[in-house]
């Protein structure tokens, strides 16, 4: 009777320091949630302060509109895009009236254009691939993938035909 007295208080307290833990745990996941949210919702205002506030940037239906709870949610999302669309434009106007030729490119001399040549013989001497072996094997992979895609592409038909 003492020996089962016992294994009944050994059994609690392991069930006690198991409940604990299952609260603690609980407890750390609640924590981490509600300090990803701060950051999330940190980082959301962070961007907002960002986009500028802009009349132009909304089209004049978005900006005419009523604000009820349904409308005022709608609208809010169609500002977000109508910012989004506003700041893609600029951004493509931006590429388009940017210099898009490269600044790192200098033209090669006789002596590297030789030094090229040589270091390309060494390879070809030595077995080692070149620039054109490249696109020759880039060639048989493309090959081989669309062999491979006929292939699955007959076996589906013929299961589709039984």
């Amino acid at each position: 009777i003492i020996a089962i007295d016992k294994a009944h208080e050994a059994a609690e307290i392991a069930r006690e320091r198991h409940q604990f833990r299952l609260a603690r745990i609980e407890h750390e996941k609640l924590e981490r949630a509600k300090k990803h949210a701060e950051r999330a919702q940190a980082a959301k205002q962070e961007i907002a302060d960002k986009l500028p506030r802009e009349e132009n940037d909304a089209p004049k239906a978005l900006q005419d509109k009523p604000s009820g709870d349904a409308s005022a949610r709608l609208s809010a999302d169609d500002a977000k895009k109508a910012a989004i669309a506003a700041a893609i434009a600029r951004a493509k106007a931006a590429k388009a009236a940017a210099d898009t030729t490269p600044k790192n490119v200098a033209p090669t001399n006789e002596s590297v254009k030789n030094e090229i040549a040589e270091i390309d013989a060494r390879r070809a001497a030595v077995g080692l691939e070149t620039p054109n072996a490249d696109a020759e094997k880039q060639a048989k992979i493309a090959a081989a993938i669309a062999k491979a895609k006929a292939a699955k592409a007959a076996a589906d038909a013929a299961k589709n035909n039984e």
